[in-house]
């Protein structure tokens, strides 16, 4: 698939599931539920806004580590 000069690649379903659990291993086992919640709320919020739900779950672990906290509204 092309989207302008830059081809995407789209990795199967399976492979996905392991970079995220190998990004998520990364984190301190109090933090993976925060990951999870976090991931949950910005795959939502991509299949809304750009149809997709795609997510680079290096950045997701970078904003738990940083203090990323849902809040309820």
């Amino acid at each position: 698939m092309r989207r302008g000069n830059a081809a995407i690649r789209r990795t199967q379903p399976e492979e996905r599931n392991q970079k995220r659990e190998q990004v998520k291993g990364t984190l301190h086992p109090l933090l993976r539920s925060t990951f999870d919640l976090l991931l949950e709320d910005y795959e939502v919020s991509a299949q809304i806004h750009v149809g997709e739900g795609s997510v680079n779950y290096n950045i997701i672990a970078d904003l738990v580590r940083a203090g990323w906290r849902r809040v309820l509204a």
